[in-house]
Order: structure tokens, then C-alpha cells, then sequence
């Protein structure tokens, strides 16, 4: 059995709205306790602590306003996995005792509610792509990239509304970036999975087009 977890600053290390960063915190913490029950009647409770390992993975920044950055060269092939040797990894800070008191979450989590296709896809002259989606919204992006190449830069950008010419109108968006950027995996990789998807992390972007 192997458990791995993928942390983002979120609104504890994050920008939270016009207020800016680290607000909360500086860096992302994990605090787990999985409760197994095996098949013959016993358990086991896998809790995180010091024993755990640690490393900057491809996720370079992940926010709600400024979007994110993944570059799939920077991950570990397995890491999740049983098995994987993690020798080279370091130990993770431990967060000093909390004496607040924790309670669950009692907001709805943010999940996938429905899926969209866009409905018009236009090439401008820029060489770059514009999508529509048909209506204001939030979510995620998804995209699959055929016979991309090694090192390659995909960009994705939202908004709400488009300027005269065509391109994307942002000045509303201020200091919010909602940008996500990722660089592809090595070719090798890139044979064995003929599409590559770009499915973001974190953040959640409000967009039209």
C-alpha cells in the first residue's frame, strides 16, 4: 500500500481575494489519519508525521487567483506508488502543536457538478486557440494535447468577455491572473500516453471564452 498527497497553498498560504498572501500561514500543511479495515477483521490507522517524505513536485505555484503552473518533466514516474524509492526526498516540517480546535468543514465541497464542451472553437491570428463556452461559469479546464512535443509550453487563459479585436478581456480581472501554464513530459512518455491531459489542481477559474 502506498498513500501520496499533492498540497496547494489554498486560501492558508494563498492569496485570499484583494488581501493578498499568507494570511494564515506560510507554507501548506497535511494532517491525515486514514482508518483501514482489512478483510480478516483487523485495522490500521496511517496517520501523517515525520516519517513521511517530502519534495518540490511539478505543481510550481497553484492559486486561486493567479492560477497554475505544472511542468510533468518535474514528476517522479510511480511516486504514489508501492514501491517507489524515495531515498532522495526530504523530511517534511512538522507544524508545531495547534491549540485551536478543529472541526470539519461545514461548507459544500468544491466537486465536479456537470461537464461542458465548448460551443465554437476559433484559431486567431496569433496562432493561439479561442473556446467558448457558451456562458459565464466557473470550473476547471480539461484539455487533451495530440503529439505534443518535449518541453512544450501550454498556456491557458480565462475571462469573461472578449475586447474588440478578439482577445481576451482582463482588465476586470485586476491583480487575478487565472492562467495556467504546462510544460509537457518527455517524448519517450509522450509515445506511451498519445494524449496528454491538462487537468489543473487547484485553482477554479471563472470564465466564458
Amino acid at each position: 500500500m502506498a498513500l501520496g498527497a499533492i498540497l496547494g497553498t489554498g486560501w492558508y498560504a494563498g492569496n485570499v481575494g484583494m488581501f493578498g498572501p499568507n494570511k494564515y500561514g506560510d507554507n501548506p500543511y497535511l494532517l491525515l489519519e486514514l482508518h483501514i479495515e482489512y478483510e480478516d477483521g483487523s485495522t490500521q490507522i496511517v496517520v501523517s508525521d515525520q516519517s513521511w517524505k517530502t519534495m518540490a513536485g511539478p505543481v510550481l505555484y497553484s492559486d486561486l487567483l493567479k492560477g497554475e503552473s505544472f511542468d510533468a518533466r518535474l514528476e517522479p514516474k510511480g511516486w504514489s506508488l508501492p514501491g517507489f524509492d524515495d531515498d532522495a526526498w526530504e523530511s517534511p516540517s512538522i507544524f508545531e502543536r495547534y491549540e485551536g480546535v478543529l472541526t470539519p468543514q461545514v461548507d459544500p465541497p468544491v466537486q465536479v457538478m456537470k461537464e461542458m464542451l465548448p460551443v465554437s472553437m476559433k484559431k486567431t491570428p496569433r496562432g493561439s486557440y479561442l473556446f467558448d463556452m457558451g456562458q459565464n461559469m466557473v470550473g476547471w479546464v480539461r484539455l487533451q494535447i495530440e503529439d505534443g512535443q518535449e518541453g512544450q509550453l501550454v498556456t491557458v487563459s480565462c475571462a469573461e468577455m472578449l475586447n474588440e479585436d478578439n482577445t481576451l478581456y482582463t482588465i476586470n480581472l485586476r491583480e487575478a491572473v487565472q492562467q495556467e501554464t504546462y510544460r509537457n513530459i518527455n517524448q519517450s512518455i509522450r509515445l506511451q500516453r498519445r494524449f496528454r491531459k491538462l487537468y489543473i489542481h487547484f485553482p477554479v477559474d471563472g470564465y466564458s471564452e
